[in-house]
Order: C-alpha cells, then structure tokens, then sequence
C-alpha cells in the first residue's frame, strides 16, 4: 500500500468480501520475486482471514483479550522459513526446465518441495 487511502480501500474491500462469506484473499508482492532491503526474498503470499473462518480455527472466543495475547504470541517463524523454501524451489523448478535440463535435475526440486511439506507445520497457521 503506498497510501493511507489505498489502505483504507482495501480494510473496507476486505470487510464487505468477508462478511459474506468468503474466506480471506491472499495478498502478493507487486513483482513476482520480491526481495526486502537485506537482498532476501519476500514470501511470495500471506493469506489474510476473515473472522468468520477465525472463528472455525481458533474457537468461538478468539477475540477474547486474553486469547488475542496468547495467538499474537505465536511463532510463524517456521511456517514462513516453509514458504520461502518452497517458493525458491519452485522458482529453481522452473528455471531448470526452461534452461531444457534433464528432468532428474527438475525433480530434485519437486521432490525437495514434497520433502518440506511431509515435516509437520501447524496448519491454523
């Protein structure tokens, strides 16, 4: 967002879409490979849930105070290294079959991504 009244469009946009039932919408950097100003990548997407489906992954109470500490306190540190990793290896995926190498070398990292998303993650997340 490069201003306050864009962001204040897209609250709004994501109230109204929520509210009638849809689950959230997944927010993406402007450039498909995005890196931050330390030279690493972005994540590549961060989904943004509605109440509603809040609602169904963490309890009726979620948005009790004592309950919004204890979520916000929560590591996604692990789920986030996930992302990235898999999304360098897609990235990587396909630079390998455009550049025509053999298909051992692309499944290196379509199997390295299968690998990371066998090791369990929290999935309310």
């Amino acid at each position: 967002m490069t201003n306050e009244r864009s962001e204040e469009e897209a609250i709004l946009w994501w109230e109204e879409m929520t509210e009638n039932g849809h689950e959230g919408f997944v927010v993406k950097p402007e450039t498909m490979i995005a890196r931050n100003e330390k030279g690493r990548l972005v994540q590549p997407a961060i989904k943004v849930r509605g109440r509603k489906y809040l609602h169904i992954i963490y309890g009726m109470d979620y948005l009790q105070p004592e309950n919004l500490v204890r979520l916000k306190q929560r590591n996604v540190k692990r789920k986030q290294r996930h992302a990235l990793m898999e999304f360098a290896l897609g990235v990587e995926g396909v630079k390998r079959f455009v550049s025509q190498e053999p298909l051992a070398r692309i499944h290196e990292c379509v199997l390295a991504t299968l690998a990371l998303e066998a090791e369990p993650v929290d999935p309310r997340l």
